[in-house]
């Protein structure tokens, strides 16, 4: 844990997505792997932050329903701790991290327009769960930076 402090989710917004063309651009996700999720989709956006109200990360994940429904019971809560809640085991397949130019995420994260992301699919079973991009904020980039 980077902080130390307990981290809070505010869910920014879910979307039921029943064609694949409509997911956010800020999802970030190749060809190759959204043909991999089925329809309909639940895409979900969260801002993570830490006690003292600093913006960490936002996130978006993009899941087919069926999976959404089965994991997320608790809707406010973060995917991580449902999962934990849900005593599931899973594996994480990281795609890929960059640092992207995208004023729209750097907007809502108050952060600088260059900015820090990864990508990876969860799967449970052998089947993907959920595609999740991560983006992180200056604040995070600064803590990981001075901590060498």
């Amino acid at each position: 844990m980077i902080t130390n402090q307990k981290i809070a989710t505010e869910v920014l917004k879910e979307t039921e997505i029943l064609e694949k063309d409509k997911i956010s651009k800020v999802a970030r996700i190749q060809q190759k792997e959204l043909d991999q999720l089925t329809t309909p989709l639940v895409q979900r956006e969260v801002l993570l932050k830490d006690s003292d109200g600093n913006i960490l990360e936002y996130a978006l994940s993009l899941w087919p329903q069926d999976q959404y429904d089965a994991v997320m019971k608790n809707k406010k809560d973060a995917i991580g701790n449902n999962m934990t809640a849900a005593r599931l085991e899973y594996f994480r397949e990281i795609n890929g991290a960059a640092v992207v130019k995208d004023s729209t995420v750097a907007e809502l994260m108050k952060s600088s327009e260059s900015v820090l992301l990864r990508t990876y699919f969860i799967y449970k079973g052998g089947a993907i769960m959920c595609y999740i991009v991560e983006y992180f904020s200056d604040y995070v980039v600064n803590l990981v930076t001075s901590t060498k």
